[in-house]
């Protein structure tokens, strides 16, 4: 297995934020030159310690460059007492630049707090959606924990509330307790007409391995 040590031990505190200017894009790209698959650069990262070794591992988002039509990639490095090595990679972890409808570009935000990672996608135009992803660090794997789907009207109802109350659906499953929560609204109202939970099972474990940000994961769940 390769260690990569001297350059990344030393990782400039710009480097864990999303990167938007394209001097600082290509100086972390450089950093993490021999972890970066061909074809991709850095977007945004973050440090955490995943695995309680005392030492701050890495995840990064990665863009597809020159194909915007592609999802985003997450590459999660493991420091060691040698170095950084690669834990995992996936190159269907978020949404593509495009894949954002009027709103634009889709990608929130990646959170990396102690063993748990968080995936936000955010987009639409009238109609605003948000997708975000969960995944624990436990049984030696990176486990999806929990998918929140949420939609509202951002122009706003009739009714005096908040504009993300507009026509509010809500769709949450936690894979760690069975449950699934939905919230059902009607377009115009901020009021919702139906908020239930239900017990569902599933017989795939997902990891980040094999997870995909296109596939139904309530559907499969239903």
């Amino acid at each position: 297995m390769k260690f990569f040590t001297s350059i990344l031990f030393f990782i400039p505190i710009f480097c864990f934020a999303q990167i938007t200017d394209e001097n600082t894009r290509s100086a972390c790209n450089k950093l993490f030159v021999n972890f970066i698959p061909k074809g991709y650069e850095v977007l945004d990262t973050a440090k955490s310690d995943f695995n309680k070794d005392g030492r701050m591992d890495i995840a990064i988002i990665l863009n597809k460059k020159d194909a915007i039509d592609r999802e985003r990639a997450i590459l999660i490095l493991q420091k060691t007492a040698k170095g950084f090595v690669k834990n995992v990679f996936n190159a269907n972890a978020m949404y593509c630049k495009d894949c954002g409808g009027v709103y634009g570009d889709p990608y929130a935000q990646m959170t990396f707090h102690d063993n748990i990672i968080k995936m936000t996608n955010y987009g639409g135009s009238s109609w605003r959606w948000d997708y975000s992803y969960t995944f624990r660090y436990q049984h030696q794997k990176w486990e999806l924990t929990g998918i929140t789907y949420f939609s509202y009207h951002s122009t706003g109802c009739a009714e005096n509330c908040d504009v993300t109350s507009c026509g509010l659906r809500l769709t949450e499953l936690n894979y760690r307790t069975k449950k699934a929560h939905f919230i059902e609204t009607a377009d115009a109202s901020c009021i919702p007409e139906k908020e239930f939970w239900k017990k569902f099972d599933t017989k795939e474990k997902i990891t980040l391995s094999n997870f995909n940000c296109n596939t139904d994961y309530f559907k499969k769940n239903k």
